[in-house]
């Protein structure tokens, strides 16, 4: 959007704004006074209706029955008072006897609205209360600004009340009708100010417009022209700042251009010379990397051969270590093998001690297996006995039985008999159960020793083999050791041999590794001057390139 658009949207803007407001603010102020006014309308109308009242009815308020008298008037029904209050204030008017229209020229369906009812917020306030009631109440369906004061009888009493009104919409014509001259006014001062706006105006943009194709043509390199605007305002500051401007930056160009063909002239010098540096740097780098590779590799050679010998010295210390140990532990399996010989031999006198014991206590065992057989062949015999001796004490005790008093001594005996022998086949039936017991737990000892002698025997062999073992073992010993011993010194001279060698070695290492730093030394600063004239080689033809299209771009602005 341009500046002149922008210029008069701001102030069409502002106007508008300003309109508004004054609408809004007229419209609230208004109504307010409008209200005023018709609440002050209806203070007078009340006052004269009032005033009239009481010049053609003069005397107190009172009631008889149904009726209401001012003075001596009935005012029930009376039209002549309401109708001079109508014809004088235009207003509607009626007087009510507690909250029934009693007299009115306000008119419902073409007749006057007698006998209908007040609302019951008037009733409150003015029946019950005793008070004014100001407010918008619907008259015959019109809105009206109205007033109810409470009618006193001559005691005091309220009985009644009088109403007068003033229509709203008979003030609201007026009020947009002076709405609409404010909307006028303000429509008539935005077209003069859009009018002064597009007038003030051109000058500015046509300044701006100037500056615009001026900055335009600088922007494209031309610097020939000056921006020519007469004006003592910001614009032509604006156009003066930037005619000095233009100046600054011709006279910066012209000593760009000067500094720049000198600049290339001395970058090409210096390319020249690098390139010559670099060339020469690079043959003797070639030279020392040559000697340097050698010395490395014979130095690597070393190396690996110390390592080599380094590496062989420990495995001869490792063989003479393991033939020391080899040794000593010879020494001890020869010592402990004597003993152990020793052992064993009197571990096989041991269990040939206990198979004679273990023998001994097997013919025991059978002999105790007979002598239980035999005791349950004797307690057998004893129960037979027993089962005999209860069978003929039974039959004395029948035969006594028999024999009547002669025979009770006799069956007596017999009972004590027959209770002996019951007593002794209990006892025979015990001792044969525990000799069973016995029996079970012999048959399972003697199962048990077979198991056990078995066992001896098998150790028996195992023994003996082990001693025959052992004995090869120590005659193996005994040819071993003296290789063994032969080993051992032929190792400990290899061992002097490799650490005379290692000394030798280790110091024409040292030499050679001294050898190979001292040229990679000299290599490494070779390719760092090398590098380091590429690089200025390399600084110097971008600095040239830099140079030339600086000067391009320079030359790109037209001075004159």
């Amino acid at each position: 959007m341009k500046l002149r658009k922008k210029i008069l949207l701001m102030v069409t803007s502002l106007l508008l704004l300003l309109g508004i407001s004054t609408f809004v603010i007229v419209y609230v102020n208004v109504d307010n006074i409008i209200i005023n006014n018709l609440n002050s309308s209806l203070n007078s109308y009340i006052k004269l209706s009032h005033d009239l009242l009481e010049e053609r009815y003069p005397g107190d308020w009172s009631v008889e029955g149904d009726k209401l008298y001012k003075g001596s008037k009935l005012i029930n029904g009376d039209s002549v008072f309401v109708d001079e209050i109508k014809a004088a204030t235009n207003s509607p008017t009626t007087i009510f006897l507690g909250d029934t229209r009693i007299s009115t020229n306000v008119l419902r369906d073409g007749d006057r609205a007698l006998g209908t009812k007040a609302s019951p917020e008037v009733v409150e306030v003015v029946l019950k209360q005793g008070e004014e009631f100001l407010g918008e109440v619907d008259v015959a369906g019109t809105l009206h600004q109205s007033k109810y004061i409470p009618i006193k009888d001559g005691e005091g009493q309220v009985v009644g009340m009088f109403f007068l009104g003033v229509e709203k919409e008979r003030l609201s014509s007026q009020v947009n009708n002076f709405m609409l001259i404010i909307i006028a006014i303000t429509f008539i001062a935005l077209i003069l100010a859009v009018f002064i706006a597009v007038i003030l105006t051109k000058p500015i943009t046509k300044n701006v417009r100037t500056i615009l194709d001026s900055l335009e043509r600088i922007s494209a390199g031309d610097l020939s022209q000056p921006c020519k605007v007469n004006a003592s305002d910001e614009t032509g500051r604006i156009s003066d700042h930037l005619n000095k401007m233009r100046e600054n930056i011709g006279e910066l160009i012209n000593e760009i251009k000067e500094d720049s063909l000198i600049l290339e002239k001395n970058s090409e010098n210096l390319a020249a010379i690098s390139q010559e540096i670099s060339s020469s740097s690079t043959e003797v780098s070639k030279a020392i990397q040559e000697v340097a590779v050698g010395a490395s590799s014979q130095a690597g050679s070393l190396v690996e051969i110390t390592e080599t010998l380094n590496n062989f010295g420990h495995e001869i210390e490792d063989v003479v270590a393991s033939v020391k140990n080899i040794d000593a532990n010879t020494k001890a399996i020869s010592s402990k093998s004597d003993s152990s010989n020793k052992e064993l031999e009197y571990l096989i006198d041991s269990i040939n001690n206990i198979r004679t014991t273990f023998n001994s206590f097997m013919d025991k065992l059978l002999v105790l297996d007979n002598d239980i057989g035999k005791i349950t062949e004797i307690t057998n015999l004893i129960n037979s006995v027993a089962e005999q001796t209860n069978l003929l004490s039974l039959n004395a005790a029948i035969e006594a039985s028999r024999a009547g008093e002669a025979g009770r001594g006799f069956s007596v005996v017999a009972d004590e008999i027959r209770k002996l022998a019951e007593q002794t086949k209990s006892s025979s039936e015990e001792i044969n159960n525990l000799i069973i017991d016995i029996g079970k737990e012999n048959s399972a000892l003697m199962n048990s020793s077979r198991d056990v002698q078995r066992e001896i025997e098998r150790q028996d062999t195992v023994a003996n083999t082990t001693i025959s073992s052992f004995r090869e073992i120590i005659e193996s010993l005994q040819e071993i050791a003296p290789l063994i011993y032969s080993i051992n010194n032929l190792v400990a001279n290899i061992s002097q041999e490799k650490d005379s060698i290692l000394e030798k070695v280790a110091s024409l290492s040292s030499v050679s590794e001294e050898v190979s730093a001292s040229s990679e030394e000299i290599s490494a600063s070779s390719e760092e001057m090398s590098a380091s004239t590429e690089e200025v080689t390399a600084t110097a033809q971008n600095l040239n390139a830099i140079t030339y299209k600086m000067t391009e771009k320079v030359n790109k602005f037209k001075l004159q």
